[in-house]
């Protein structure tokens, strides 16, 4: 179909769409065969899924499927516990470190420029048409390189009524334990209509563009809503659970009394101790559970579009969450910590005729490198100075080492290194530091960081650190 004509079509494709200028920059002819790309990021999706067992109750039938079709990177970690650092690295292919963007308060576009040229910008100067749906970005980014732009809200305030969601979150919720904390600290089923769930609808707009004649080759961003707190989901995902069977979260009481100051500072025991006394975290880890359900359903619709559709054979998909996120571990909620329930992601691409169907990648890999990845992937001109690598290797065989670990920020001062085996914490000179075998010790319980036995692991590790260069060439452990 030709381009003008597909973006006026679009343009009557359903109430809220908005178009980018139409008329473009001179831009490259695509080449023949190029491959399409599907990228999808949800929203504060911990491991709680099946392909990494994060939760023995959860219930992602349609990622498990995916996952027998891709490979299942089952040691992916964000570059940040937050949205917007995080996000950040994604699109541009640089940790914190190298883009200065640690805080979801922080503009990437001072830090580098508007004209670093981000992954969509790659896809858009290839005469990729580019579709963005959902959050993409930490906020709204009025850009050129989007062809079309479905409604990408999203509503984090709560003291007024979502107009894709009336009255959300308040329908069927209990909220008389909660006081002084977040106003979107909330859970608990929703008796609106599906079809006014921003998701739903963001789905149902990604699967009828597979129904219709897409110019290719295309790049689809698609970011969920879900699993964003609050936890309201249609009530029909709670009943798919029994609330008498739902497990807590590994948890030990003593847990911090071997965290430094830096960590202790991260964390928010009174909220954990505020959700416990409300007898709330029962519902809560339900509601997450539930709510994981719900969106997973929402891919697996813009799934079985896409595999039901012309572009099956010829379309990359990269499945991912932009951080992690804590129920209860370590005395915390939420995210913003440097420990594995913050940063562990699920990581499934699918690259026809590259990945190996249904394969397992157990080697470190970071969301930094998914940068590399597309633009190799797609046959892009490289972008000189990434911090990432190209996961094309592990994708044609899942054994192949990365040799790198992954390194995640929480502020200038405060990194951690994870590889294969250990973490490794470091908040600064004076906040302290911590070393968890994580095959030994999967919760991060024993800090080893002053045990003389690790002190090798610990100075190799300590020397991926931002700013300290002493680094390895490689990293086997």
């Amino acid at each position: 179909m030709e381009r003008r004509r597909f973006l006026r079509l679009a343009s009557a494709a359903g109430a809220g769409v908005s178009l980018a200028n139409p008329f473009r920059l001179a831009r490259s002819q695509p080449a023949p065969d190029q491959p399409n790309v599907l990228f999808i990021i949800i929203e504060d999706l911990n491991d709680w899924v099946g392909p990494l067992r994060g939760h023995p109750n959860t219930l992602t039938p349609n990622l498990d499927a995916f996952a027998q079709t891709a490979v299942n990177f089952t040691n992916a970690f964000s570059c940040a516990a937050a949205c917007n650092p995080s996000r950040t690295s994604i699109f541009t292919g640089l940790l914190p470190s190298s883009s200065g963007v640690y805080y979801n308060s922080q503009h990437w576009e001072f830090q580098l420029g508007s004209t670093y040229p981000t992954l969509p910008d790659r896809f858009h100067e290839a005469a990729y048409t580019n579709l963005l749906v959902g959050k993409f970005y930490h906020g709204l980014v009025d850009t050129p390189v989007w062809d079309l732009q479905f409604p990408t809200f999203n509503y984090h305030n709560m003291n007024g009524d979502d107009p894709y969601l009336p009255g959300h979150p308040y329908n069927g919720l209990n909220q008389s334990w909660q006081r002084g904390m977040s106003n979107d600290m909330l859970w608990g089923g929703s008796d609106n209509p599906e079809e006014t769930f921003q998701d739903v609808q963001r789905a149902s707009f990604v699967a009828n563009r597979f129904n219709s004649d897409l110019p290719e080759p295309f790049m689809i961003a698609m970011g969920t809503r879900a699993a964003h707190l609050p936890w309201t989901p249609p009530r029909r995902f709670l009943e798919k659970f029994n609330p008498a069977e739902i497990e807590l979260p590994p948890f030990l009481g003593r847990d911090l009394n071997d965290i430094p100051r830096g960590g202790i500072n991260l964390i928010k025991p009174g909220l954990h101790q505020q959700v416990v006394q409300g007898r709330q975290w029962h519902k809560a880890v339900l509601n997450y559970l539930a709510t994981i359900n719900y969106v997973d359903e929402q891919i697996g619709r813009v799934l079985d579009a896409l595999d039901n559709s012309p572009y099956a054979d010829n379309t990359v998909v990269v499945i991912t969450s932009d951080h992690g996120h804590h129920l209860g571990e370590k005395h915390h909620w939420r995210k913003w910590t440097l420990w594995d329930e913050s940063l562990h992601v699920p990581l499934l691409i699918r690259a026809p005729g590259v990945s190996t169907p249904g394969a397992t990648c157990r080697h470190t890999v970071s969301l930094v490198d998914l940068y590399p990845t597309l633009i190799d992937l797609c046959g892009l001109d490289e972008v000189p100075d990434l911090d990432g690598q190209s996961l094309r290797p592990q994708l044609m065989d899942a054994s192949t080492a990365t040799g790198r670990p992954a390194i995640s920020s929480n502020s200038p001062t405060a990194h951690t290194v994870r590889s294969n085996r250990y973490r490794y914490i470091y908040y600064g000179r004076e906040e302290g530091e911590e070393l968890y075998d994580c095959w030994r010790d999967r919760n991060e319980w024993m800090n080893l960081a002053n045990d003389p036995g690790h002190g090798s692991i610990k100075r190799q590790l300590r020397g991926w650190i931002p700013g300290i260069v002493n680094r390895m060439d490689r990293l086997d452990q």
